[in-house]
């Protein structure tokens, strides 16, 4: 069988679309969203890179003042939050693409 007779049996058996514009509607809605702008990504990397060396100096001062003053929960909680919340927003578009 060639490939023009089994697109001809193929459209045959098709439904055909009824022409109701909610139905359009409700499908393209489902449909995933398009891909964020070329100037939206600089805009995301640059944010992600300054909360990154903020978050470097954070470190750098928790660990420095760790010998000093003990063990600071709320700090280094916060911390470890704000880091894992960068890491997973620099890795969701890959984590999601599969």
């Amino acid at each position: 069988m060639k490939d023009t007779e089994l697109k001809s049996i193929i459209k045959a058996g098709m439904r055909q679309d009824a022409g109701n514009p909610y139905f359009v509607r409700k499908v393209m809605n489902r449909l995933p969203a398009k891909r964020g702008s070329i100037g939206y990504a600089w805009v995301m990397w640059l944010a992600c890179g300054m909360g990154a060396v903020i978050l470097g100096l954070l470190w750098a001062d928790y660990i420095s003042s760790f010998a000093k003053a003990g063990l600071q929960p709320v700090y280094f909680f916060s911390l470890w939050s704000a880091t894992l919340f960068l890491l997973l927003t620099l890795l969701r578009p890959l984590l999601s693409s599969r």
